[in-house]
Order: structure tokens, then C-alpha cells, then sequence
């Protein structure tokens, strides 16, 4: 019986004297032979009126470290745990011990925004028996226990606890001390910021688009330096009328040739705001914004890949266009003098129409495209002046 246990005991122990030089990218706190002394203390209750203090000093030990390439997240293991329950109304005393397998979940090296909160976070779970030896109930008893660990240090972890053990269950606070090295964890190497910056841009693109190509062209050459426009696009369908507002303005014309752009989008839900660095025929080099969360954001648009997503720069007198009149046309913004235009593309059914003014930054008064389906009109409602650089 002797030579029995100390073998257990060596088959337990054995591994806590094992290193491994192993990197993950993904890991835990756990290496393979780690321990952890510890206890548990919980308020229980049972079906039968019953309430206890429940008390479980344990020692476990990790014996198995699953590897999938260079991710060890998951770690197995066992626990012995005893049980010291402590009437506080009804019942009587009791005590017990038992012997528990263990799962263990980590979230070192995950690298995303945010990541290092849970670097420490340690999720675990415990299924096994019970015996019990002060009762007056069934003295064999399935136990299962569950929580959360946060590592203070690499040795100290406090955590919360659900546990369960015969007819007692309940939720408490835990204490452990783990002994044994930590695995070096290298990380995944994801450039998780630089998605969501590249998330940022497209967000951009899309509402630049939205807000200066508009009527199929760019804003022209005539705005003076401060000055800008702000333009409501509504699209008319079956679903009723839907709009947002979109405002530009010129913010600096550089030495270099370079300019910098304001554009705002706004509609009922939201209100966005970017600068953004261009060269002297519109292509988006540089877009600022200030990010909820991560604050001031400087976004290169000018490598292969982000130019290859910008649209060629065009006016209208790109376009095949027949001016048809001078019109006075009068929107939110005041009465204009227009030139009319009209384009048919020859492939679809919509028809866009044009009324430009030079006396208007950007030249455009009004647009509208019209199909069987749909209307979008695009109306000037305001010609702004003195804009400054905010995020510079």
C-alpha cells in the first residue's frame, strides 16, 4: 500500500520538476508540472433549508498540456480537495474530500486591442467525487466546480467560483498560489491595430464617396482656402425618403502643391469627421480621424493597395454631358444662376442630371439621378466659411 502511494505521488509530483523551452503563440499561465495550493470559500445552500459556509483548501497539479502547432491555451490536470462545511442555518457539520479532473482556458497572446485585460484571466473548470466523512447524507457525491482566476502576479491568483458538491451548491471567492514556471508566450503576430485602422480607412472611403462623388464628380478647383459646403443627399424609394448630410471645405493649399480637406457625414444616427491629405489632383494621401476609442488616428492612404481602392479622380466635364439651358435654380442655400446638364450612361435606365453654378465651391447647386425605382438628389443647403484644420 505504501510502495502504491508514493507512486501516486511521484506520477503527480514527477512533472512539476519538468521545463519546457516551448513558445506559444497562444497560451496560458500554465506549463505542464505546475501547482497550485490553494482554497475556496463558499456560501451554499441545499433543497432542504439548509445553508453552509463551505471551505475547500485543494492542491492541484497540471499533468497535460495539449499543443495544436504553437497554440497551448488549454491545460489538464488534477486536484485533490477537501470540504469543510460549516452550518450557518440548519443542518449539521460536515467533511469531506475528493478528487477532481481539471480544464484550464488562457488568453495570453492574442494581441488585439484590449488583449493585455485578459493576459491574466485564467478560465477554469473542475468535474470529479466526493466522499464525504462527517454526513448525514450519501457519503459518495459527484462535485463540480467552475470560475474565473485573475493572476495578480505570476504566482498569486484571486478568482470567483461556482461550486457544487452533493446536495450543497453555491458561489464564492478563491485564493491560490501557483508554483512552477509560466510558459513563454511570443504572440500570434496578428497586426490586429492595423486592421482595425485599415477598417478605419474603408469607413472613410466609403463616406467620402458618399460625400464628394456624390453626382459622379469630384468637388472642382474654385474653393478658396476655408471655405466649404454642406449638401443633403436624400434617396427617395418605395421604403419613404432617407438622407444624411455631407460637408466639405478646403482647409490649407500646402507649398508642396499638397491639400488639406475637411469631410463631415451626419444623419440621424451618427456624426462623423475626417481630415484628410491630398495631392494637387485629389488623390487621398493621409486621413485623420479621431476614433472613439483610440483616439487620433493618422491613416497612410497612399501605399499601392489604398490607392488602387480611390476611384480615378473626374468632374463632370469628364463625361459626355449635353448642356441643355441656364436655369435660376433656388435650394436651401439661396437662388443660383446654373448651367444644366444631363447624362445618360447608355447602359441603364437612370438619367443624372446637373445644375452648376461657378459661383458655388465645388460648382454644385444641385444633382439628381433618377430610375424607374429611385431618386437620389443631392441639394446644396450651405456655403460655410472660415474652416480651420481640427486635427493638425
Amino acid at each position: 500500500m505504501k510502495k502504491t502511494v508514493l507512486l501516486l505521488l511521484v506520477v503527480l509530483i514527477a512533472p512539476a520538476l519538468t521545463l519546457s523551452a516551448q513558445e506559444y503563440a497562444w497560451g496560458s499561465m500554465f506549463s505542464r508540472g505546475n501547482m497550485m495550493i490553494g482554497g475556496d470559500a463558499s456560501l451554499e445552500f441545499n433543497g432542504y433549508g439548509s445553508t453552509q459556509l463551505a471551505l475547500y483548501p485543494s492542491a492541484e497539479v497540471i499533468l497535460f498540456k495539449p499543443v495544436w502547432g504553437d497554440l497551448g491555451f488549454l491545460d489538464f490536470g488534477a486536484t485533490v480537495k477537501g470540504r469543510f462545511g460549516l452550518p450557518l442555518g440548519g443542518g449539521d457539520l460536515s467533511a469531506g474530500v475528493g478528487v477532481l479532473g481539471t480544464m484550464h482556458f488562457g488568453f495570453r497572446g492574442l494581441d488585439f486591442p484590449g488583449s493585455e485585460y485578459l493576459e491574466k484571466v485564467d478560465v477554469y473548470a473542475e468535474l470529479g467525487l466526493g466522499f464525504d466523512l462527517i454526513t448525514s447524507g450519501d457519503r459518495l457525491v459527484a462535485t463540480v466546480n467552475s470560475g474565473v482566476n485573475y493572476f495578480f502576479s505570476d504566482t498569486l491568483a484571486v478568482g470567483l467560483n461556482y461550486s457544487d458538491w452533493g446536495d450543497f451548491a453555491g458561489a464564492g471567492l478563491s485564493v491560490s498560489l501557483k508554483l512552477g514556471p509560466k510558459p513563454v508566450v511570443k504572440g500570434l503576430g496578428v497586426d490586429f491595430r492595423g486592421m482595425a485602422a485599415q477598417a478605419h480607412l474603408l469607413q472613410f472611403y466609403a463616406l467620402f464617396y458618399a460625400a464628394h462623388y456624390a453626382g459622379g464628380f469630384y468637388p472642382g478647383d474654385n474653393y478658396p482656402v476655408g471655405t466649404g459646403t454642406i449638401h443633403r443627399v436624400s434617396v427617395t424609394d418605395n421604403d419613404g425618403v432617407s438622407s444624411y448630410l455631407a460637408e466639405r471645405a478646403l482647409l490649407d493649399r500646402k507649398a508642396d502643391g499638397t491639400l488639406l480637406w475637411s469631410l463631415k457625414y451626419s444623419d440621424d444616427e451618427e456624426s462623423i469627421y475626417y481630415e484628410y491629405l491630398t495631392t494637387a489632383d485629389y488623390m487621398v494621401l493621409t486621413v485623420y480621424y479621431d476614433a472613439p476609442e483610440e483616439g487620433l488616428l493618422v491613416l497612410d492612404a497612399a501605399n499601392a493597395q489604398n490607392r488602387a481602392a480611390q476611384e480615378e479622380y473626374k468632374t463632370w466635364k469628364d463625361y459626355s454631358t449635353e448642356e441643355m439651358r441656364r436655369e435660376t435654380v433656388r435650394v436651401e442655400a439661396g437662388s443660383f444662376q446654373t448651367s444644366r446638364y444631363t447624362y445618360d450612361d447608355g447602359e441603364s435606365d437612370v438619367e443624372f442630371i446637373w445644375w452648376l453654378s461657378p459661383d458655388v465651391p465645388g460648382e454644385m447647386v444641385l444633382y439628381t439621378a433618377t430610375d424607374p425605382e429611385e431618386e437620389v438628389r443631392c441639394e446644396l443647403i450651405k456655403i460655410t466659411k472660415g474652416n480651420r484644420a481640427k486635427l493638425q
